[in-house]
């Protein structure tokens, strides 16, 4: 008996396949190449090496250095799956708020599609940030989320270095709050130009 735990506390179903990834993940993080990785792991080919080399959260940083530069890139690299509403009331679920609102430290910023029946409990609200049932809200305080996010991952960085697991646990979870701070400030760009070209007329 193993009695692993997930990072929520419950127990964690350990299988042959997610044991295979995590020593995949492991081994690209420590820089081994496809061809080592493939190797060791018995594949035929480097050809499915990729599903542990191509997405390792702590890449997060230089991909959002590269997404500054490339319209065409943040079209594609979406870690956030949901949607943005422009208020509570206008999101599935709003007409719920003690089932579906979503705090962060104590101010409101999103709603919940299935009023928070996932069992995330501890996790929210910073695992609704990936989730596909997340509506965030166009004023929510994102900017703070993201502020605190990297402040921590700051702070690990120095005390356990840059590419260490803690270090690198919430990358996912920043990626996908720039993108939500994209799609918020692309939305008031359009009420910007629609109130302007409005005006005109």
């Amino acid at each position: 008996m193993v009695n692993a735990k997930s990072r929520d506390a419950t127990p964690l179903n350990l299988t042959s396949t997610r044991l295979r990834y995590t020593k995949g993940t492991s081994l690209a993080r420590l820089g081994a190449s496809v061809e080592v990785i493939a190797w060791l792991l018995d594949h035929s080919s480097t050809q499915t090496v990729n599903v542990y080399t191509d997405n390792l959260p702590e890449h997060a940083a230089a991909i959002n250095e590269a997404l500054k530069g490339s319209w065409r890139m943040q079209l594609v690299a979406k870690m956030f799956c949901g949607q943005v509403v422009r208020s509570e009331a206008s999101a599935i679920g709003g007409d719920n708020p003690r089932a579906s609102r979503i705090h962060f430290q104590g101010i409101s910023a999103a709603t919940c599609g299935v009023n928070k029946a996932c069992g995330l409990g501890g996790g929210i609200p910073l695992a609704c940030y990936t989730c596909n049932n997340f509506q965030p809200w166009l004023d929510g305080p994102h900017e703070k989320v993201l502020s605190d996010l990297l402040q921590q991952r700051r702070e690990k960085a120095q005390t356990l270095g840059d590419t260490h697991p803690l270090t690198t646990r919430q990358d996912k979870t920043i990626v996908a709050v720039i993108n939500v701070m994209q799609r918020c400030e692309e939305i008031r760009q359009h009420d910007q130009v629609t109130h302007t070209n409005g005006s005109v007329a």
